[in-house]
């Protein structure tokens, strides 16, 4: 008789994701990377079926948004990469950035539920509230920068050197799956 199905299963986990703490790593990363995906298309879809709607501007406003995402990538994400390289522990630096990510995040659901009078009503309001959302995008990113590294990092530590090539591979297959599925998602808008 076999093992059991719980623990075959997680034997075959195991030697697919290497050992089981980069499964946890792998599964947070790939479950992380899903809801910025939910969280950008969410917010196009926000500007412009609420905020830009019938608009001329909105289509400069999509761009502004995605360009507000990727700036950090450029100005911020060499400075995080160098400064993570120096911090010794770089599981804190995960749950820190996560932390402060999601805060971020959650800061735009008052932007986003507040009537337009709270922000002065008309032209006025969506200008702020466009404001506000593009700041918090642009610090989000900039989060992230530290995260990514951090990341990279401390799989190199818990997985064993001659891993190294699939946990690579690993993580760029899940990072590709994250960019489908955010270009099929902006396609649709």
């Amino acid at each position: 008789m076999g093992p059991e199905p719980s623990i075959a299963a997680r034997q075959t986990i195991q030697r697919l994701l290497i050992n089981q703490d980069y499964a946890r790593l792998w599964a947070a990363s790939a479950i992380s990377g899903f809801g910025d995906s939910i969280f950008e298309t969410t917010l196009i879809v926000w500007i412009v079926e609420d905020l830009a709607e019938n608009r001329s501007w909105a289509p400069y406003v999509t761009s502004g948004l995605l360009a507000a995402s990727a700036l950090p990538v450029l100005l911020v994400g060499p400075i995080a990469g160098t400064l993570v390289d120096r911090w010794r522990d770089k599981r804190r630096v995960l749950l820190r950035t996560d932390l402060v990510s999601a805060a971020l995040v959650l800061s735009l659901l008052p932007v986003a539920v507040a009537p337009t009078s709270a922000f002065g009503g008309g032209a006025q309001a969506d200008a702020i509230r466009l404001s506000l959302t593009l700041i918090v995008v642009v610090l989000a990113s900039a989060v992230v920068q530290f995260l990514r590294p951090a990341s990279g990092v401390l799989s190199r530590d818990i997985v064993p050197e001659e891993e190294w090539p699939r946990a690579v591979g690993l993580s760029q297959t899940a990072a590709s799956s994250r960019c489908w599925w955010r270009l099929q998602s902006l396609l649709r808008c």
